[in-house]
This record gives C-alpha cells, sequence and structure tokens, in this order.
C-alpha cells in the first residue's frame, strides 16, 4: 500500500506531538513493508518518496487551493495519514484518509489554549472527523471524548504508541542525592499546572527539612509567565527554569531526578510519563485524562487542582528510597506494553482491512 504521511509537525514544533510523529515516521519505516510517502515543506528522512507543499498550497484559506488539491489525487495514494488534526483538511477526494487525534482540550478548556488554536478547532474539527474514514488516537481517554463528540465509535482506533526509541531502558538508577531534585518537562502553559505544582513545592518546603530542589525543562508557551512565578516563590532559589531541553538532557534529568511531576489537567496521552518509566523515574501525575492507563499502579495520582494533594503526594516520595524503588519496579512491569513493532502492526492490519 501506498501510504501519505504528513509530516509537518517534525518541522515545525518541539513539543509532544513532534516526538510523537517522528517516532511514528520511523517505527512505520523501521517495521512495515508499506510504502510511506511523506508531505511536508522539506525532506525528514532520506528514505522513500516525498511530495513538497508549501503552507500556502495546503492552507484552507487559499483561493487557488482546489489547484492544488486536483493535483493530489495523481499520487495515486492508498491512505493519507493526517497527524494533524486538521493540517491536511479537504485535499483528498480519491483518497481514503486517517486522521489522528491527539486530544481535543481546545473544545474541553479553551481557556487554556491560544485564541487561534480555539477558533481552528470550532471551525474545523467537526469537518474534519466527518471526512475522516478512520480516527487513530491513543489513549481511551480520547477515544471517549471522540465518541461524545458523536463519532461512531468503530471508526476511532486506539492504538497505544510504543515508548522513546532514543532513550535507553535503565537497569540502575543514580538518583541525586546531594541535591536531590523534583522535576517538571513540558511547554510552559496553563494545562501543564506549574502555578499550583509551585505552590506545593512552596508548602513542601515549608514542611520538610530536606532541601530540594524544583528542575523545570520546557520551552516557553503561551499564558504563563514562568520567570514571575520563580520570582514569586518564598524558595526561588532552589527553583531552577531550564527552558527547552534536547532529549539527551530530558533523558539525563529523568535518570537523577527524585520524581517527575506530570500534573497536567489534559493530556490526550502524556509521553514524558512513558518516558519517565523507562528511566526508572518515579512518577507523581494527574488522575484526570489519559495517565491512569499508561502509569497502572506504578505511580502516584493526585487531583491536578489540589495544592494539598500534590503537596502530599510530594511528601511521600520523599519518605525513603525504597518508596522510590517500589514505583521504579512497578513501572518496569508497564512499560512493555508500549511498543513500536506493535503499533505498527495494528495499524497496518487497520489500514488493510479498511481498504475499499
Amino acid at each position: 500500500m501506498r501510504i501519505g504521511f504528513y509530516a509537518q509537525p517534525i518541522l515545525d514544533q518541539q513539543a509532544g506531538i513532534h516526538y510523537m510523529v517522528k517516532q511514528m515516521l520511523y517505527a512505520l519505516n523501521e517495521y512495515s513493508d508499506l510504502d510511506i510517502i511523506t508531505i511536508a515543506t522539506k525532506r525528514v528522512t532520506d528514505k522513500g518518496e516525498h511530495i513538497f507543499v508549501s503552507s500556502w498550497d495546503i492552507s484552507f484559506f487559499n483561493p487557488r487551493r482546489w489547484i492544488f488539491k486536483r493535483n493530489m489525487d495523481a499520487y495515486r495514494l492508498d491512505w493519507v495519514i493526517d497527524t494533524t488534526h486538521f493540517g491536511l483538511f479537504g485535499l483528498w477526494e480519491k483518497t481514503q484518509k486517517l486522521r489522528i487525534i491527539h486530544d481535543i482540550t481546545a473544545l474541553k478548556r479553551p481557556e487554556q489554549h491560544r485564541l487561534k488554536t480555539v477558533i481552528a478547532h470550532r471551525l474545523l474539527l467537526k469537518l474534519a472527523l466527518n471526512e475522516s474514514d478512520r480516527l487513530l488516537v491513543f489513549s481511551e481517554f480520547v477515544k471517549k471524548d471522540l465518541i461524545n463528540l458523536n463519532e461512531q465509535e468503530e471508526k476511532v482506533l486506539r492504538i497505544p504508541p510504543g515508548r522513546d526509541y532514543t532513550f535507553d531502558m535503565v537497569s540502575e538508577r543514580n538518583e541525586n542525592r546531594k541535591s536531590p531534585y523534583f522535576l517538571i518537562v513540558g511547554t510552559i502553559e496553563p494545562r501543564k499546572n506549574h502555578k499550583r505544582i509551585i505552590s506545593a513545592f512552596n508548602q513542601f518546603c515549608s514542611l520538610t527539612k530536606l532541601k530540594y530542589r524544583l528542575v523545570i525543562a520546557g520551552g516557553e508557551g503561551w499564558k504563563t509567565n514562568i520567570r514571575r512565578l520563580i520570582v514569586s516563590s518564598p524558595y526561588s532559589d532552589q527553583i531552577e527554569y531550564l527552558g527547552y531541553c534536547d532529549r539527551d538532557e530530558i533523558s539525563r534529568l529523568m535518570s537523577t531526578a527524585t520524581a517527575l511531576l506530570y500534573v497536567s489537567e489534559g493530556e490526550g496521552f502524556g509521553m514524558p510519563v512513558l518516558e519517565a518509566l523507562q528511566q526508572g523515574c518515579p512518577v507523581i501525575t494527574s488522575t484526570s485524562s489519559s495517565m491512569q492507563e499508561i502509569l497502572g499502579g506504578s505511580g502516584i495520582f493526585v487531583d491536578p487542582q489540589s495544592i494539598r494533594d500534590i503537596t502530599q503526594a510530594m511528601l511521600q516520595m520523599t519518605k525513603s528510597k525504597s518508596t522510590r524503588e517500589e514505583y521504579s519496579i512497578r513501572g518496569e512491569t508497564e512499560i512493555v506494553r508500549f511498543q513500536w513493532h506493535q503499533f505498527v502492526e495494528s495499524l497496518e492490519n487497520n489500514l488493510t482491512a479498511g481498504l475499499r
């Protein structure tokens, strides 16, 4: 089968979707016999064919878009995989379309997103869903959200992704005991809950004699002034903002952290949680969204809106090294469920079965 794969997020982003799409493309090339044709403004891999598109070519507001649309069917693709919610909306008529839906938090929590993102989802998401032959999600949580939007259950494929192939599994942790720290990973934006986490850290510091740090890794996003939050903390000298960190740095930080604090108010999947399991890093995360599907019983779950809950979880995690080791061991049993070769096998079977 000839599969068109929209690879633009690999070029445009440094957030979760960037890494998910990059690893998915690698897995499809590595584990499948599918003929993968990438689609983007420039090549992202030296393998296979590539369809060059400009941002204006595929823009919904391009009045000459119909010319480009007519040319797309000439590539004779069996399926096209849109890795964004509506990046390739309306460009193929004769080709079957699988659209990846990462989450619908722009509709559920519009106050936590940029205005243009909210408007785009309100205008285009339902149209894009209706156009799609199949919808791919990574968690049962997002699948239920789509069904609640009146999508047919049989149209929605839920296939868990694989773990990060760039991260090695850690057999023995080297926790930083001289200067222990909690770690936050993710773009600085409202739903990542930095404000409440820092408030919880303040309470934690006031309740313990141990001197812990809070290390924050993530590029600056929107609606959250992380530097102002840090300066306003009475323990600002114990909080460190690193900005955007590459994969090697994230791996190093997770391998030596006391625990990952991933207390987001809304996630479609939450790759940092999976990455933490690979590094043997204990996790404190949210009862909301998809985190329980990933962690099972290998983490501490808290109400993301409760500063007290987050504080108590931090205190529990620092009680003893054996407590953290127990969560690390449990994580080893959960991580085996996330394999890219299994993802590719399931996706390929579904594409073959659904081919008209």
